[in-house]
Protein backbone atom coordinates (compact mmCIF):
# COMPACT_ATOMS: atom_id res chain seq x y z
CA UNK A 1 0.00 0.00 0.00
CA UNK A 2 2.77 2.44 0.74
CA UNK A 3 4.29 1.16 -2.23
CA UNK A 4 1.20 2.58 -4.47
CA UNK A 5 0.87 5.58 -2.47
CA UNK A 6 4.84 6.69 -2.91
CA UNK A 7 4.49 5.65 -6.63
CA UNK A 8 1.07 7.79 -7.10
CA UNK A 9 2.94 11.15 -5.20
CA UNK A 10 6.07 10.82 -8.00
CA UNK A 11 3.88 10.09 -10.84
CA UNK A 12 1.61 13.96 -9.38
CA UNK A 13 4.81 15.68 -8.98
CA UNK A 14 6.45 14.45 -12.10
CA UNK A 15 3.14 15.40 -13.96
CA UNK A 16 2.74 18.41 -12.32
CA UNK A 17 6.29 19.53 -12.93
CA UNK A 18 5.72 18.32 -16.91
CA UNK A 19 2.55 20.22 -17.38
CA UNK A 20 4.65 23.83 -15.46
CA UNK A 21 7.45 22.90 -18.22
CA UNK A 22 4.90 22.91 -20.96
CA UNK A 23 3.31 25.91 -20.01
CA UNK A 24 6.50 27.86 -19.30
CA UNK A 25 7.40 27.02 -23.04
CA UNK A 26 4.21 27.93 -24.26
CA UNK A 27 3.93 30.98 -22.38
CA UNK A 28 6.99 32.08 -23.69
CA UNK A 29 6.52 31.46 -27.11
CA UNK A 30 3.13 33.59 -27.03
CA UNK A 31 5.18 36.05 -25.35
CA UNK A 32 7.45 36.05 -28.24
CA UNK A 33 4.70 36.53 -31.36
CA UNK A 34 3.68 39.29 -29.14
CA UNK A 35 6.68 40.97 -29.07
CA UNK A 36 7.55 40.29 -33.23
CA UNK A 37 3.85 41.05 -34.49
CA UNK A 38 3.06 44.54 -36.20
CA UNK A 39 1.14 47.02 -34.51
CA UNK A 40 -2.08 48.06 -36.91
CA UNK A 41 -1.74 51.57 -38.09
CA UNK A 42 -5.12 53.60 -37.88
CA UNK A 43 -3.58 55.62 -40.68
CA UNK A 44 -3.65 54.32 -43.79
CA UNK A 45 -1.50 55.86 -46.38
CA UNK A 46 -2.63 58.41 -48.45
CA UNK A 47 -1.64 60.91 -51.37
CA UNK A 48 -0.15 64.21 -50.40
CA UNK A 49 -3.18 65.79 -51.36
CA UNK A 50 -5.68 63.60 -49.16
CA UNK A 51 -3.02 64.19 -46.84
CA UNK A 52 -3.35 68.33 -47.09
CA UNK A 53 -6.87 68.12 -46.76
CA UNK A 54 -6.84 65.88 -43.16
CA UNK A 55 -3.97 68.30 -42.12
CA UNK A 56 -6.16 71.23 -42.02
CA UNK A 57 -9.25 69.86 -41.06
CA UNK A 58 -7.52 68.21 -37.73
CA UNK A 59 -5.65 71.62 -37.68
CA UNK A 60 -8.86 73.60 -37.98
CA UNK A 61 -7.24 75.78 -41.16
CA UNK A 62 -9.09 77.70 -43.62
CA UNK A 63 -9.53 75.47 -46.50
CA UNK A 64 -8.05 77.91 -49.13
CA UNK A 65 -4.51 78.07 -47.39
CA UNK A 66 -2.42 75.58 -49.48
CA UNK A 67 0.56 73.44 -49.14
CA UNK A 68 2.97 75.89 -49.86
CA UNK A 69 1.63 78.47 -46.99
CA UNK A 70 2.26 76.20 -44.10
CA UNK A 71 5.81 76.54 -43.50
CA UNK A 72 7.76 74.70 -40.43
CA UNK A 73 10.10 76.68 -38.21
CA UNK A 74 13.48 76.11 -38.22
CA UNK A 75 13.48 74.54 -34.43
CA UNK A 76 11.20 71.29 -35.36
CA UNK A 77 12.12 69.92 -38.46
CA UNK A 78 12.66 66.58 -37.16
CA UNK A 79 9.40 66.22 -35.78
CA UNK A 80 7.30 67.65 -39.11
CA UNK A 81 9.28 65.34 -41.04
CA UNK A 82 8.25 62.23 -38.40
CA UNK A 83 4.57 62.79 -38.79
CA UNK A 84 4.78 63.24 -42.61
CA UNK A 85 6.45 60.05 -42.96
CA UNK A 86 3.47 57.96 -40.81
CA UNK A 87 0.70 60.15 -42.12
CA UNK A 88 -0.38 61.91 -38.80
CA UNK A 89 -1.39 65.51 -38.81
CA UNK A 90 2.24 68.36 -38.28
CA UNK A 91 1.84 69.27 -34.40
CA UNK A 92 0.50 72.85 -34.15
CA UNK A 93 3.49 73.66 -32.80
CA UNK A 94 5.80 73.43 -35.56
CA UNK A 95 3.77 75.46 -38.13
CA UNK A 96 3.29 78.97 -38.80
CA UNK A 97 0.40 79.90 -41.42
CA UNK A 98 1.46 82.75 -43.53
CA UNK A 99 -1.63 84.05 -44.98
CA UNK A 100 -1.60 84.47 -48.47
CA UNK A 101 -1.45 87.97 -50.76
CA UNK A 102 -4.02 88.78 -53.33
CA UNK A 103 -2.69 90.55 -56.43
CA UNK A 104 -5.08 93.42 -55.00
CA UNK A 105 -5.37 93.32 -51.31
CA UNK A 106 -8.74 94.47 -50.41
CA UNK A 107 -7.65 95.99 -46.94
CA UNK A 108 -4.49 97.20 -45.58
CA UNK A 109 -3.79 99.43 -42.61
CA UNK A 110 -2.81 102.28 -43.94
CA UNK A 111 -1.12 103.85 -47.51
CA UNK A 112 2.13 105.36 -45.97
CA UNK A 113 4.14 105.81 -49.04
CA UNK A 114 3.77 105.92 -53.03
CA UNK A 115 5.63 104.70 -55.32
CA UNK A 116 5.95 105.06 -58.97
CA UNK A 117 8.25 102.58 -61.67
CA UNK A 118 8.77 103.73 -64.85
CA UNK A 119 10.54 101.64 -67.45
CA UNK A 120 12.40 102.69 -70.27
CA UNK A 121 13.16 101.35 -73.82
CA UNK A 122 9.60 100.10 -74.34
CA UNK A 123 8.93 100.26 -78.26
CA UNK A 124 12.15 97.61 -79.24
CA UNK A 125 9.53 94.68 -78.92
CA UNK A 126 6.13 93.87 -77.94
CA UNK A 127 7.01 90.32 -76.86
CA UNK A 128 9.77 88.80 -74.67
CA UNK A 129 10.19 90.53 -71.31
CA UNK A 130 7.31 93.31 -72.26
CA UNK A 131 4.76 90.80 -72.81
CA UNK A 132 6.12 89.60 -68.77
CA UNK A 133 5.54 93.01 -67.63
CA UNK A 134 1.96 93.46 -69.19
CA UNK A 135 0.58 90.61 -67.08
CA UNK A 136 1.35 92.51 -64.36
CA UNK A 137 -1.41 93.84 -62.45
CA UNK A 138 0.22 96.77 -61.71
CA UNK A 139 -0.23 100.35 -62.46
CA UNK A 140 3.32 100.77 -64.15
CA UNK A 141 4.28 103.60 -65.80
CA UNK A 142 5.41 102.34 -69.29
CA UNK A 143 8.38 105.10 -71.40
CA UNK A 144 8.28 104.34 -75.21
CA UNK A 145 10.95 105.45 -77.23
CA UNK A 146 9.46 107.35 -80.32
CA UNK A 147 10.40 106.51 -84.24
CA UNK A 148 10.95 102.37 -83.88
CA UNK A 149 8.84 99.57 -85.64
CA UNK A 150 6.74 98.63 -82.30
CA UNK A 151 6.45 102.40 -80.58
CA UNK A 152 2.81 102.55 -81.56
CA UNK A 153 1.74 98.76 -80.79
CA UNK A 154 3.61 99.53 -78.04
CA UNK A 155 1.40 102.41 -76.47
CA UNK A 156 -1.71 100.47 -77.63
CA UNK A 157 -1.12 97.47 -76.23
CA UNK A 158 -0.06 99.28 -72.54
CA UNK A 159 -2.61 102.06 -72.78
CA UNK A 160 -4.99 98.21 -72.89
CA UNK A 161 -3.40 96.90 -70.10
CA UNK A 162 -4.26 99.74 -68.48
CA UNK A 163 -0.58 101.16 -67.56
CA UNK A 164 0.46 105.00 -68.24
CA UNK A 165 2.69 105.99 -71.74
CA UNK A 166 5.23 108.01 -71.28
CA UNK A 167 7.48 109.25 -74.45
CA UNK A 168 10.85 108.32 -73.53
CA UNK A 169 12.62 110.68 -75.99
CA UNK A 170 16.46 110.56 -76.97
CA UNK A 171 18.84 113.31 -75.88
CA UNK A 172 22.09 113.87 -76.48
CA UNK A 173 24.63 113.22 -73.93
CA UNK A 174 28.37 113.79 -73.28
CA UNK A 175 31.98 112.73 -74.72
CA UNK A 176 31.48 108.68 -75.64
CA UNK A 177 28.10 109.37 -77.63
CA UNK A 178 26.43 106.32 -79.27
CA UNK A 179 24.85 108.78 -81.51
CA UNK A 180 27.05 108.51 -85.12
CA UNK A 181 26.53 110.32 -88.15
CA UNK A 182 23.92 108.31 -89.74
CA UNK A 183 22.09 108.37 -86.98
CA UNK A 184 22.63 112.23 -86.90
CA UNK A 185 21.25 111.80 -90.62
CA UNK A 186 18.44 110.06 -90.15
CA UNK A 187 16.63 111.84 -87.66
CA UNK A 188 14.79 113.75 -90.17
CA UNK A 189 13.76 110.57 -92.22
CA UNK A 190 10.78 109.18 -91.05
CA UNK A 191 10.98 105.75 -93.00
CA UNK A 192 14.18 104.89 -91.11
CA UNK A 193 13.48 103.13 -87.42
CA UNK A 194 16.70 104.45 -85.41
CA UNK A 195 16.08 105.18 -82.11
CA UNK A 196 17.53 108.67 -82.24
CA UNK A 197 15.28 109.61 -84.78
CA UNK A 198 13.74 112.55 -82.81
CA UNK A 199 16.48 113.03 -80.68
CA UNK A 200 17.28 116.60 -79.03
CA UNK A 201 20.59 117.57 -79.96
CA UNK A 202 22.47 121.11 -78.55
CA UNK A 203 22.62 123.27 -81.11
CA UNK A 204 19.44 122.63 -82.82
CA UNK A 205 17.07 125.40 -83.63
CA UNK A 206 14.26 126.59 -81.55
CA UNK A 207 11.84 125.40 -84.95
CA UNK A 208 14.17 121.91 -84.76
CA UNK A 209 13.21 121.65 -81.36
CA UNK A 210 9.25 121.69 -82.52
CA UNK A 211 9.24 119.62 -85.30
CA UNK A 212 11.72 116.97 -82.90
CA UNK A 213 9.11 117.23 -80.23
CA UNK A 214 6.08 117.08 -82.69
CA UNK A 215 7.68 114.00 -84.65
CA UNK A 216 8.40 111.75 -81.28
CA UNK A 217 4.83 113.05 -79.92
CA UNK A 218 3.09 111.54 -83.11
CA UNK A 219 4.66 108.63 -82.55
CA UNK A 220 3.68 107.47 -79.32
CA UNK A 221 -0.26 107.84 -78.83
CA UNK A 222 -1.50 107.93 -75.36
CA UNK A 223 1.03 109.79 -73.43
CA UNK A 224 0.79 111.50 -70.50
CA UNK A 225 4.21 112.72 -69.92
CA UNK A 226 7.80 112.76 -70.74
CA UNK A 227 11.30 111.40 -69.42
CA UNK A 228 14.93 112.16 -71.26
CA UNK A 229 16.58 108.30 -72.54
CA UNK A 230 20.14 109.30 -72.47
CA UNK A 231 20.68 113.27 -72.15
CA UNK A 232 23.95 113.79 -70.10
CA UNK A 233 24.51 116.55 -72.93
CA UNK A 234 21.35 117.67 -73.47
CA UNK A 235 19.81 118.09 -70.14
CA UNK A 236 22.40 120.19 -68.98
CA UNK A 237 21.95 122.69 -71.74
CA UNK A 238 20.04 125.02 -70.22
CA UNK A 239 18.98 126.77 -74.02
CA UNK A 240 18.25 123.36 -75.22
CA UNK A 241 15.96 122.69 -72.27
CA UNK A 242 13.99 125.91 -71.88
CA UNK A 243 12.73 125.74 -75.65
CA UNK A 244 12.45 122.01 -75.13
CA UNK A 245 9.62 122.90 -72.12
CA UNK A 246 8.08 125.71 -73.69
CA UNK A 247 7.16 123.66 -76.38
CA UNK A 248 5.88 120.59 -73.49
CA UNK A 249 4.00 123.27 -71.47
CA UNK A 250 1.22 123.85 -74.08
CA UNK A 251 1.13 119.66 -74.85
CA UNK A 252 -0.45 119.65 -71.03
CA UNK A 253 2.57 116.88 -70.73
CA UNK A 254 4.41 116.32 -67.51
CA UNK A 255 8.09 115.54 -67.30
CA UNK A 256 10.71 113.27 -65.00
CA UNK A 257 14.12 113.94 -64.94
CA UNK A 258 15.83 110.98 -65.15
CA UNK A 259 19.04 112.16 -63.88
CA UNK A 260 21.84 110.97 -66.08
CA UNK A 261 23.95 113.72 -64.92
CA UNK A 262 24.13 115.51 -61.64
CA UNK A 263 24.40 119.08 -63.95
CA UNK A 264 20.77 118.67 -65.43
CA UNK A 265 19.06 121.73 -65.39
CA UNK A 266 15.52 119.95 -66.72
CA UNK A 267 13.95 119.70 -63.52
CA UNK A 268 14.29 123.64 -62.51
CA UNK A 269 13.17 124.48 -65.68
CA UNK A 270 10.34 122.42 -65.95
CA UNK A 271 9.07 123.55 -62.71
CA UNK A 272 9.76 127.09 -63.95
CA UNK A 273 8.15 126.74 -67.46
CA UNK A 274 4.65 125.91 -64.91
CA UNK A 275 5.03 122.04 -65.86
CA UNK A 276 3.83 119.70 -63.68
CA UNK A 277 7.64 117.77 -62.97
CA UNK A 278 9.76 115.41 -60.62
CA UNK A 279 12.90 113.47 -60.41
CA UNK A 280 14.02 110.22 -60.11
CA UNK A 281 15.35 108.72 -56.93
CA UNK A 282 16.39 105.52 -57.81
CA UNK A 283 18.19 103.19 -61.01
CA UNK A 284 16.71 99.99 -60.30
CA UNK A 285 18.75 98.08 -63.37
CA UNK A 286 21.95 99.90 -64.03
CA UNK A 287 23.17 96.76 -63.08
CA UNK A 288 21.72 93.76 -64.59
CA UNK A 289 21.62 91.44 -62.18
CA UNK A 290 18.55 89.92 -59.88
CA UNK A 291 20.15 90.70 -56.70
CA UNK A 292 21.48 94.22 -57.50
CA UNK A 293 17.74 94.87 -58.50
CA UNK A 294 16.34 93.81 -55.24
CA UNK A 295 18.34 95.54 -53.47
CA UNK A 296 17.72 98.83 -55.55
CA UNK A 297 14.06 98.05 -55.28
CA UNK A 298 14.90 98.28 -51.31
CA UNK A 299 16.46 101.37 -51.48
CA UNK A 300 13.24 102.85 -53.35
CA UNK A 301 10.99 101.02 -50.80
CA UNK A 302 13.50 103.05 -48.06
CA UNK A 303 13.28 106.70 -49.89
CA UNK A 304 9.58 106.19 -49.99
CA UNK A 305 8.86 105.75 -46.68
CA UNK A 306 10.98 108.35 -45.62
CA UNK A 307 9.54 110.77 -47.91
CA UNK A 308 6.66 109.16 -48.40
CA UNK A 309 6.88 109.52 -52.27
CA UNK A 310 9.92 107.65 -54.39
CA UNK A 311 10.29 107.42 -58.21
CA UNK A 312 12.09 103.94 -59.83
CA UNK A 313 13.34 103.94 -63.19
CA UNK A 314 14.10 100.83 -64.58
CA UNK A 315 14.09 99.05 -68.03
CA UNK A 316 11.76 96.71 -70.05
CA UNK A 317 14.27 95.32 -72.22
CA UNK A 318 16.15 93.05 -68.88
CA UNK A 319 15.29 90.02 -67.31
CA UNK A 320 16.23 90.95 -63.82
CA UNK A 321 13.93 93.83 -63.50
CA UNK A 322 11.48 91.70 -64.80
CA UNK A 323 12.08 89.30 -62.27
CA UNK A 324 12.56 91.54 -59.26
CA UNK A 325 9.21 93.16 -60.00
CA UNK A 326 7.54 90.17 -60.48
CA UNK A 327 8.81 88.79 -56.82
CA UNK A 328 8.40 92.35 -54.62
CA UNK A 329 5.53 93.84 -56.28
CA UNK A 330 2.59 91.99 -54.96
CA UNK A 331 3.91 92.09 -51.43
CA UNK A 332 3.90 95.82 -51.26
CA UNK A 333 0.28 96.74 -50.49
CA UNK A 334 0.91 94.75 -47.48
CA UNK A 335 3.73 96.99 -45.92
CA UNK A 336 1.38 100.12 -46.85
CA UNK A 337 3.51 100.97 -50.53
CA UNK A 338 0.85 101.66 -52.87
CA UNK A 339 2.45 101.58 -56.62
CA UNK A 340 0.81 104.13 -58.40
CA UNK A 341 1.24 105.64 -62.15
CA UNK A 342 4.26 108.82 -62.56
CA UNK A 343 1.43 111.19 -63.06
CA UNK A 344 0.42 110.62 -59.25
CA UNK A 345 3.83 111.81 -58.11
CA UNK A 346 4.41 114.94 -60.32
CA UNK A 347 4.11 118.50 -58.78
Amino acid sequence: MKKDTFGLVIATIFAVCFSIVIFSVALKYLQQRIEHKPIPTVCKRVSPLTKDVLVSKMLQLPPLIQKEQILPTSEMPEKIEKAQEISLPIPSSCIQIVPSIPEQPATITKTIAKIAIILDDTGYSTGGFVRKLWQLKVPLTMSIIPGLICSKEAAEISHRCGFEVMLHIPMEYCENSKITNEDVLCMADRKNDSPYKWALLSGMSEKEVQRQLDGAIKDVPYIKGVNNHMGSKATADSRLMTLCMDKLKGKGLYFVDSITTPKSVAYRLARKNGINAAKRNVFLDNVNNVEHVRQQMNFLIADAKRNGTAIGIGHATKASTVVVLSEMLPLLRAQGIEVVPASELVH
